[in-house]
């Protein structure tokens, strides 16, 4: 489970972590949760920074085929996203799924539509 952006400023992740509800869920669901946060709730963080574009196109093709036709628009969209490393794991999970319905070119252009 992911609890996107956790700023609770009442609690620290520790205080949250000792409640009885949390430790039920975690006990009777078997579940790992992640945080994340643009704070730091405590000494256990991990900073998730850019990668650099190759090695996000690495892990693009990682998930799904780049055919040589596709890789400058792989590369458009890598650059878009500013190679975070969830994004394009998303996009590339997306294109895997959904190339036969929705062309790469495709996907670059609404990205540019709703970014205007």
């Amino acid at each position: 489970m992911i609890i996107d952006n956790f700023d609770d400023e009442e609690k620290t992740l520790s205080e949250l972590q000792s409640e009885p509800a949390y430790k039920e869920l975690i006990e009777t669901s078997g579940l790992k949760i992640l945080f994340t946060t643009r704070s730091c709730p405590n000494d256990k963080t991990n900073e998730l920074m850019p990668f650099d574009e190759e090695t996000a196109l690495k892990l693009f093709k990682s998930i799904s085929p780049v055919e040589d036709a596709d890789l400058k628009i792989v590369c458009e969209l890598i650059r878009e996203v500013e190679c975070h490393p969830m994004m394009v794991e998303m996009l590339a999970k997306y294109s895997r799924r959904f190339m036969a319905r929705y062309s790469l070119q495709g996907t670059f252009d609404k990205i540019q539509i709703r970014k205007n």
